[in-house]
């Protein structure tokens, strides 16, 4: 039976969502047990402005997997997301069986709902000064097709990564 664990990266700075502290990374696994042929995963979020965020995805397959196909990096991350965040900002070091009841109720959880509205937040408030920094720098230090390492590294379509780089243009910034 897989293992999902939830926990903090290290003893690292805490941030406010809502009105709550939750560690400022934090991290999703999931190990399938001895025999099992499925994929093992290690999603990383940490919390900016506020908001949290997906910052990294590891995927990788066991000793009895399968390979990789496409169809597994189909993840719904956004629901990882929230589940790791409100597991973090209750128990946080949670480790719990697959089929194990969990005493979280996500789809009543008042915290849950926090985390969605400070997303949602985030994406109407629209590019941050601390994202368009990055881009630009990103962008100045990047040899060969710049703006689609910005698009790669936001996860944004390649026009909006232009527009990103206009506006670091007009802003000084490049």
């Amino acid at each position: 039976m897989a293992k999902i664990s939830v926990t903090p990266s290290g003893l690292g700075p805490y941030a406010q969502v809502g009105d709550r502290e939750i560690p400022q990374r934090y991290e999703m696994t999931w190990t399938p047990g001895d025999d099992e042929p499925e994929l093992a995963a290690r999603l990383v979020f940490e919390v900016i402005d506020g908001v949290p965020q997906c910052r990294g995805v590891h995927i990788e397959s066991t000793q009895h997997g399968r390979e990789i196909r496409r169809a597994d990096l189909d993840l719904p991350l956004e629901d990882y997301l929230e589940l790791a965040t409100v597991t973090v900002g209750l128990l946080p070091g949670t480790t719990w069986s697959q089929g194990q009841q969990f005493e979280i109720d996500m789809s009543t959880d008042p915290f849950r709902r926090t985390v969605q509205r400070a997303r949602r937040t985030a994406h109407r408030r629209g590019l941050s000064n601390e994202q368009l920094r990055e881009a630009a720098e990103l962008y100045r230090t990047t040899e060969h097709a710049p703006t689609q390492a910005v698009a790669d590294r936001f996860g944004i379509p390649h026009r909006t990564a232009s527009y990103w780089i206009r506006r670091a243009k007009d802003r000084g910034m490049l």
